[in-house]
């Protein structure tokens, strides 16, 4: 199931948007797993847990940028593509 969704995620859109969303998302996922399903946890300090949430908030906030530039960038095409028209 996870590489048929991997797969398509590259056929969604370019893949400046697609595969930093993969490189952010499965890692976070994993841990996620890791907790809900087999019960783990971090034994953490709050610096280290204050470190982890800043790096995740740092990749989230990379992740949407490019991902919003891509956008940004498609727009301008489409618009390009219909003053030509």
């Amino acid at each position: 199931v996870a590489m048929l969704l991997q797969q398509s995620s590259f056929h969604a859109g370019s893949l400046q948007a697609s595969v930093p969303t993969m490189l952010v998302l499965e890692p976070v996922i994993a841990v996620i797993l890791g907790a809900v399903v087999l019960g783990e946890h971090l034994n953490v300090g709050t610096w280290d847990a204050v470190a982890i949430g800043v790096s995740t908030l740092a990749m989230v906030a990379g992740t949407i940028a490019l991902g919003r530039d891509e956008g940004a960038y498609e727009e301008q095409l489409s618009a390009g593509e219909s003053a030509h028209a």
